[in-house]
């Protein structure tokens, strides 16, 4: 046993020094993928009412949603194990929020399949280090750029009817575009990924670090975990 652990030990050992291609030379290397996405500290109905009035929800925190990835890497291989790239992604991130009620001395407002969409063009800087030959862990710092939103939901205008009794009088499909939220956004990716005759498999956890709304007493930040898959090109 323990001749069989050296054994595989001593091979971990070599494929570490293998680079996955030439030092000094330049690989490009385009991806799809998707997104899971969501606002931290985010609770829109408490924040809509203001302590003005009562709301009830299934659930208070943000849900994931999911989104699209589309873009590609510049990678520049500095040493055998030793990595740097730069990217370009158009990035569909933003949250699903729970759905909730709002009550009012005449009556109530239900909102229902609220979600917000927000799309970025994400600019990663990674330093990447290949532990083995195909693996590499990764992390960086990302710049983001928000290029558009739409907050969509299903809202619903109930009125006092008989006694313990609400009554549905209209309702109507919301899409709007928001303008509280900051065009530049910050966040560090973390992550890995694994490379197998030029196919590459990334996955990543972006962690936000600026606050995406204007209001700074609102202190949601993006969360998002990205999966893709992309074919390595040498140059």
């Amino acid at each position: 046993m323990k001749r069989i652990f050296m054994m595989l030990f001593g091979a971990l050992v070599t494929m570490a020094g293998w680079a996955q291609q030439q030092p000094g030379t330049f690989s490009v290397i385009p991806k799809v993928g998707m997104t899971w996405a969501k606002l931290t500290n985010f609770d829109w109905a408490a924040r809509l009412t203001k302590g003005t009035a009562h709301y009830s929800s299934s659930q208070e925190s943000a849900r994931l949603k999911a989104g699209v990835l589309a873009g590609a890497e510049v990678e520049y291989q500095a040493t055998d194990r030793v990595s740097a790239t730069i990217g370009a992604f158009y990035a569909l991130q933003g949250l699903n929020v729970p759905d909730y009620i709002v009550d009012d001395p005449e009556g109530a407002t239900g909102v229902e399949d609220m979600h917000l969409d927000l799309h970025y063009i994400n600019v990663p800087v990674m330093l990447q280090c290949y532990v083995f030959q195909g693996f590499a862990v990764k992390a960086g710092v990302q710049a983001g750029f928000l290029v558009g939103n739409r907050m969509k939901c299903e809202s619903t205008r109930f009125e006092k009817g008989e006694p313990g009794e609400m009554k549905a009088v209209t309702s109507e499909n919301v899409d709007n575009e928001w303008d509280t939220l900051r065009s530049f956004d910050l966040s560090i990716p973390v992550g890995f990924s694994y490379e197998y005759e030029h196919v590459v498999i990334d996955a990543r956890y972006n962690i936000g670090m600026s606050k995406v709304f204007k209001d700074d007493s609102f202190d949601s930040r993006n969360s998002v975990i990205d999966l893709s898959v992309g074919y390595k090109f040498d140059l």
